[in-house]
């Protein structure tokens, strides 16, 4: 669908909420309709009942002023793209066993450390606050570990950004 040719349909004045990294190019721009979208920019807009998933170009344009917005949505899916380099080497990162869980692996990141360990049914991960103590996860039951720390990465820097971040 080609919006950008609507009579009567707000082409400026949107709000840019997230930007959202689908993996690969799947998704076909809200706006304009040609662009293969591989990251998708979530607009709304206060004269438009539902919120359109665009591309980069189409983001730019419909919000205000346009090029200092250019630089801000390219800034976004950059910081996506660099997480998703991040994900792909998060199992080969150097995890090492654990002396406080018997087939345990653990990565310290950030002042966090990321734990993985066995039970019965499958692995479980845990993310320990290394400064305040606080334990997050250990609930959900995995397949192995990479699958584990995989959610365990997911969870801590989601492959989405949010309206103010840079």
């Amino acid at each position: 669908m080609r919006r950008w040719n609507t009579p009567g349909f707000p082409h400026k004045g949107w709000t840019h909420c997230y930007v959202e990294d689908l993996g690969a190019p799947t998704h076909c721009c809200e706006m304009c309709g040609i662009e293969r979208v591989r990251f998708a920019h979530r607009m709304e807009h206060h004269s438009f009942p539902q919120a359109l998933l665009v591309g980069r170009t189409c983001a730019a344009k419909m919000t205000d002023p346009y090029y200092t917005t250019v630089e801000v949505v390219v800034a976004r899916e950059d910081q996506l793209r660099r997480r998703a380099g991040r994900r792909r080497a998060w199992t080969s990162r150097g995890w090492e066993p654990s002396i406080f869980k018997p087939g345990a692996k653990r990565v310290v990141v950030d002042k966090k450390e990321f734990v993985v360990f066995p039970v019965p049914e499958g692995v479980r991960a845990q993310v320990i606050d290394q400064v305040t103590g606080e334990v997050f996860g250990g609930g959900k039951v995995f397949e192995n570990w990479q699958q584990a720390a995989l959610a365990m990465f997911d969870w801590c820097w989601p492959a989405r950004t949010k309206e103010n971040s840079r």
